[in-house]
């Protein structure tokens, strides 16, 4: 497990540590979990129970958590599908599975590339990240002024509809860090 978690000890990301604190926490939580993934892949008690429990679970927290740090779209075509589909076929082979629980996967991996996620596009979660960053590193700083500083939107003038979007999205980003108990500076 220590090979993927290396760069945690690594300068680049101590310093990330302090400047964007949120985004570290993110990719260290993303990576420990990823991980864990590999090393119970890896476990010579791997079942087909297993994979629907435990790597199921991991998998889907790091769904999750990923795109609040990474820009995640909707595969857009069915070339996509194939090439998603079968890079999760390839990565189940390199573990060694037996032919029914790569069938499963490539199953999930067919059905999750064809859904479209729900709620807001990612995009906005990244936008949220920073705007946690902000208000953490500065407790004096308004959501209107964060909205001023960040808002996307291609408004003359940003409104109470922008300033209340981000400050929401912004909770959702805190109520998922609180559910995977990953901590971090807090708002004020």
């Amino acid at each position: 497990m220590g090979s993927i978690l290396g760069f945690l000890a690594e300068p680049w990301f101590q310093e990330c540590r302090l400047q964007r604190p949120v985004t570290a926490a993110l990719l260290e939580a993303i990576s420990t979990k990823m991980a864990a993934f590999i090393e119970l892949g890896n476990s010579d008690t791997y079942t087909l129970e297993k994979l629907n429990s435990d790597l199921g679970c991991l998998a889907s927290e790091i769904a999750e958590l990923s795109p609040w740090i990474v820009g995640v779209k909707p595969l857009t075509n069915e070339k996509q599908v194939r090439e998603r589909v079968a890079s999760w076929v390839e990565f189940a082979r390199d573990l060694g599975l037996p032919g029914g629980q790569i069938a499963e996967i490539s199953k999930s991996a067919d059905r999750t590339s064809r859904t479209r996620p729900r709620g807001r596009p990612p995009d906005r979660r990244r936008l949220a990240v920073k705007a946690y960053e902000m208000k953490a590193a500065n407790h004096k700083l308004t959501w209107e002024a964060v909205t001023e500083a960040l808002c996307d939107c291609r408004k003359s003038q940003h409104d109470e509809y922008c300033k209340e979007s981000l400050r929401q999205v912004v909770m959702t980003l805190q109520k998922t860090l609180r559910k995977h108990g990953i901590v971090v500076p807090p708002l004020g």
